[in-house]
């Protein structure tokens, strides 16, 4: 009787990190659609990213109701309530992912963009490694990988540099230009998302190396140390 209850709580706690899993490939598909959407001008490819975002809004529910009723039924103790926690924490990053997709996608129905080679080689590299950064750290998180998630870090402080060179290079092209002021503007905003996934992608590493350890704040931490 006690191994079927262990047995049972085990696969509890593993229906939810599922969920989260699930969660985090289709943000990771999602942003990917946007972005190609917004270079391409898809029009429906944006309107499947918006509709997805509403079955993202839900899966964060379910995690939320999932895990409320770990905490509540089962008591978790020590590694097994981090693992819920952690699992609130991820599932609040990757649905607040999922809405900065969804803005990606409104653009291009609601403006007709002139991207110039440029700015879409620019705008390719910035999206390549947000993407990559929300890949790699759903697959940190699945993998329990302490190592992998710290390496997000390096990633986030590239993406931070490559936004704010882009930024630049945009305000530059506005003061060349007044015409592509609409297009400029958008890019701007497209930018300034992409970079808050990395920002995202950081927090879930965060999240996980606390499942893993208990140690808070982690890589918080470490660049407060490295700043000194």
């Amino acid at each position: 009787m006690a191994d079927h209850i262990v047995k049972s709580y085990d696969e509890v706690l593993d229906v939810l990190r599922a969920l989260v899993t699930r969660m985090g490939n289709d943000i990771v598909a999602m942003n990917d659609k946007a972005i190609t959407s917004l270079i391409t001008g898809d029009a429906d490819a944006a309107r499947a990213v918006i509709l997805a975002d509403k079955n993202i809004n839900q899966m964060e529910f379910d995690v939320r109701e999932q895990a409320s009723a770990i905490l509540a039924l089962r008591s978790p103790m020590a590694n097994d309530l981090r693992v819920v926690i952690t699992s609130i924490q991820i599932a609040m990053n990757l649905e607040r992912a999922g809405d900065l997709a969804k803005n990606i996608a409104k653009i291009i129905l609601k403006t007709t963009l002139v991207i110039d080679n440029e700015m879409r080689g620019e705008l390719e590299r910035i999206s390549h490694l947000a993407i990559s950064s929300m890949s790699d750290v759903m697959a940190a998180y699945i993998e329990r990988d302490v190592e992998r998630s710290h390496a997000i870090r390096e990633a986030d402080l590239q993406l931070d540099k490559m936004h704010k060179a882009f930024t630049k290079g945009l305000m530059h092209k506005i003061r060349e230009n007044e015409d592509n002021l609409e297009t400029v503007t958008q890019l701007l905003f497209v930018s300034r998302h992409l970079e808050r996934v990395g920002d995202h992608a950081k927090n879930i590493a965060e999240a996980t190396i606390y499942m893993e350890t208990g140690a808070l704040g982690a890589i918080e931490q470490r660049e407060d140390r490295e700043t000194v």
